[in-house]
């Protein structure tokens, strides 16, 4: 049975995760794209991996950068990670606020925390690369308690700690998409202006007339709560 990319794609919206701003420089130019497939590899020594499409207008800087800085991004900072997924701009025009670290890579002003890595493996898979990185440097420049940007359902969203889940309500489960910046998408056209609800499927009520499981897991503490968001490509 073969599948899709339609229905890849389709369960993947299913699966939260993390949104970063990775950023590189490449014969003195700065580069940067938006990522959701960040990934902790090792701690001893401490590695990270990320996926890049070779068709993504950033993709020749990363293939010749020796490291690179992953940029984490808080939930009110979606608007950095659309402007950093979409093609045709200079993602690192004002308004972006950046600085070069002495090492020489870009790196946001904003972002509440970084690494640097130095690039150890490129890794060629499907349509895509795999970059892996040794973590040489780390800054945390904000409170931990900042909310962070995830990405689900084609939404920027964040997610509510376990002893403030209840803070949301129902609009834990509300996803604004807002239009990007006037500009193509990497892979995609320009998102719309769109707002819906994230309702349970109907469930048959469980025993005591309590909710089926599947209606308990959509009120969970933790749950995915929305932010703000753009519908676009990441990993450009």
């Amino acid at each position: 049975m073969s599948v899709t990319a339609d229905t890849f794609r389709s369960v993947f919206r299913r699966y939260a995760t993390g949104v970063v701003v990775i950023t590189a420089s490449a014969a003195g130019r700065p580069a940067g794209l938006t990522a959701t497939s960040l990934a902790s590899v090792s701690l001893d020594p401490p590695l990270l991996s990320f996926a890049v499409s070779e068709s993504a207008s950033a993709w020749p800087a990363f293939a010749a950068a020796g490291s690179v800085v992953v940029n984490f991004l808080d939930a009110d900072q979606h608007h950095i990670a659309t402007r950093f997924a979409t093609s045709g701009i200079d993602r690192f025009a004002a308004p972006t606020a950046w600085s070069r670290l002495a090492s020489g890579e870009p790196v946001l002003d904003d972002a509440p925390s970084h690494l640097r890595a130095q690039v150890t493996h490129r890794l060629p898979v499907g349509d895509h690369v795999i970059v892996v990185a040794r973590v040489i440097d780390a800054a945390v420049t904000a409170a931990p308690a900042t909310a962070p940007l995830v990405y689900h359902a084609g939404a920027y969203s964040t997610v509510a700690p376990a002893s403030a889940a209840g803070e949301f309500g129902d609009a834990g489960r509300t996803v604004r998409r807002v239009e990007p910046e006037a500009h193509p998408l990497e892979n995609g056209p320009p998102a719309r202006d769109v707002a819906g609800r994230i309702e349970p499927e109907p469930q048959p009520p469980g025993p005591g007339g309590r909710p089926g499981p599947d209606r308990e897991r959509a009120h969970r503490p933790g749950a995915v709560a929305a932010a703000a968001s753009g519908a676009v490509h990441h990993d450009q």
